[in-house]
Formats: C-alpha cells, structure tokens, sequence
C-alpha cells in the first residue's frame, strides 16, 4: 500500500542541452588536370576538438580533420564528384557545414600535329616547328626545350639542327607533351671540295 510520505533528496541534477556544431562554409574544390595530386577542400572555419568527415556525393568518406578553431584543410582529392562535410562535435551532435563543392578531372590538350622544317643548308639557322593543339580550358601556350620557357607562338622559327622537346599547356595548366618527342631538326653533311677534280 501506498503510505502516502515523502522525503527530499539532497543536491540537485542540471540538465543541459549540448549545442549543435557551429555551420561554416565549405570552400575549395574545381578542377584538376589528369596526373595532378587533385584539389584541396576546406572549411572557412572550424571548432576545437571537433571532428570534420569529408563526403564525396555526401556519402563516401574522403579523410577527415579536427578542429583547430580556425579555418581548415582535407588532404588534396582527385575524385570527382560532389563533396559535402558533416561534423561531429565531442559533445556527440553532428550537423551539415553549409553548401558543397565540385570536384571535376579536366581534359588534358591535345597535340594533333608537329610539321617539322629541316635545315637547308649546314650550319644555317633557319628551321622550323610548327605546332597545332587544341583545348577546351582556354588558350594554349608552346614550348621546345621540354618546358623550360613557354611561347604564345605555335610556330617556331630559326632554329638550329638538333632535337627539341615539344610540350603544349592551356589556361589551367594542364600540359601535354608530344607523343613522338624529341622531334628532330636535321641539316644535309657540310659541301667538300674535292680538290683532285679541280
């Protein structure tokens, strides 16, 4: 039976709400050129001891950091997709950063011809490559010394006997070189008189 008495307990309970992780912004992302290490995704800030999962298409796990209290870094990524972060706070919540970025593979360009001019004396200086490419990332720029300088001419010109690395790069700096380098400048044997016919 129920006596009907009551006591009081000593001390009291405070019950509190954890709060959820502090939304910031997903930064990073864009393309990359095929070879590359990828592209960096990061947070524009970040919470101390938080952790922060990287998602490609909001699913697949791509590394993760924990927060420093300032904005933040995932390692470079060279998997195409969409690319969400969730974070989870020691407190045990979890929640969406804002917004997402894209992650694309860029196409390299493309060398669809080298005509080579020889030289036509020995010794002279008056060869020739020419270059034709083509790249849907823009405007492209030529080289032939293996891409120690680059050149907005695709024809070369005075140039001596010799062999020449071709590579061609456009305005997100994919490069491409040529399938057939070193292509060859040759020039005919030095004229000998023969001084017996003489």
């Amino acid at each position: 039976t129920i006596s009907g008495c009551s006591t009081t307990m000593n001390d009291s309970a405070e019950i509190l709400v954890a709060p959820q992780p502090i939304v910031y912004n997903v930064t990073g992302g864009g393309g990359f050129c095929n070879g590359d290490s990828g592209v960096v995704v990061g947070l524009d800030g970040s919470d101390a001891g938080t952790v922060y999962q990287l998602l490609q298409n909001g699913v697949v796990p791509q590394g993760s950091v924990t927060g420093t209290g300032s904005a933040v870094s995932f390692p470079a990524v060279a998997v195409t997709g969409y690319y969400k972060v969730k974070a989870y706070s020691p407190y045990g919540c979890d929640g969406w950063m804002n917004d997402s970025v894209l992650v694309t593979l860029l196409p390299n360009p493309q060398i669809t011809n080298v005509a080579v001019t020889n030289e036509p004396c020995n010794g002279n200086q008056l060869g020739q490559i020419s270059i034709t490419a083509s790249s849907p990332n823009g405007n492209i720029v030529y080289s032939i010394d293996s891409a120690a300088t680059y050149l907005t001419v695709s024809v070369f010109q005075n140039l001596g006997a010799g062999f020449y690395q071709v590579i061609v790069k456009d305005a997100a700096g994919c490069t491409t070189p040529y399938a057939a380098n070193p292509v060859e400048i040759t020039q005919p044997d030095p004229l000998t008189i023969d001084s017996e016919s003489m």
